[in-house]
């Protein structure tokens, strides 16, 4: 059984990600326990990346051995990318979905869309925007409603991920797992080839992809996942 850790993106309720985990379930290699991690456990407190990175590598020197590959969704996958220079994930299957290493003009742009929005408490324009942006929407309703402690916990849960996400810039990776890839929507309008900077020979552009990979295109994804972790496992 292989164990895999998988780091979120910014989610406004963490418990969102029961369906950020469904398409795991239809791989199939069926040895694979997957672990969901809230990638703001190591962001709460912070003004900046560089903190989080620190908090993430104290969290991976104890508990890295626990795993056999790491996941990241966006924010998640960007927090793993600032580890790869301390070569502790060196050993390690690392697979990135959506995952900027730096924040180029167009991210900033798109992402302080959202921020005026909640620095305004207008939660709702925000998650209408971040959804718009993310999945390439005309329009965007929200199907579920929030409590008062809810939408402030919300509020301040983009507010950190987006403004951490504002001060990527890993525009030099020099040391990068053997085993990564990271895997970027054709369309995207956050994550693109411009601004992730691992080597060309470990993206995969997603056909008719927005940054939501497994919900525009979930056979090419699931069928790529399971070449790759099969490919790893037999080394």
């Amino acid at each position: 059984m292989k164990k895999v850790a998988v780091l979120g993106p910014i989610l406004a309720r963490w418990k969102d990600h029961v369906y950020l985990m469904k398409p795991f379930d239809k791989l199939s290699n069926q040895k694979l326990k997957f672990k969901a991690i809230d990638p703001l456990i190591f962001c709460y407190g912070c003004d900046s990346l560089k903190q989080a990175k620190n908090n993430f590598l104290g969290w991976l020197k104890l508990n890295k051995n626990e795993y056999d590959i790491f996941m990241g969704f966006a924010l998640g996958g960007t927090l793993i990318q600032t580890v790869f220079d301390e070569g502790i994930l060196d050993d390690k299957k690392v697979i990135l979905f959506s995952s900027p290493s730096i924040a180029d003009e167009r991210l900033k742009s798109k992402i302080s869309k959202i921020l005026d929005y909640l620095d305004k408490a207008d939660l709702t324009s925000a998650l209408i925007a971040k959804e718009k942006i993310a999945a390439n929407l005309d329009d965007y309703v929200i199907n579920y409603k929030l409590s008062k402690m809810e939408k402030i916990e919300a509020i301040e849960r983009m507010q950190l991920g987006f403004n951490l996400i504002l001060q990527a810039n890993l525009s030099v990776l020099e040391k990068v797992p053997k085993n990564t890839k990271v895997y970027i929507g054709e369309k995207s309008q956050l994550a693109t080839p411009n601004n992730v900077k691992l080597p060309t020979d470990k993206q995969v552009i997603v056909p008719n992809a927005s940054m939501r990979l497994f919900q525009d295109n979930l056979d090419f994804m699931l069928n790529e996942l399971d070449k790759t972790i099969k490919e790893w496992c037999c080394e």
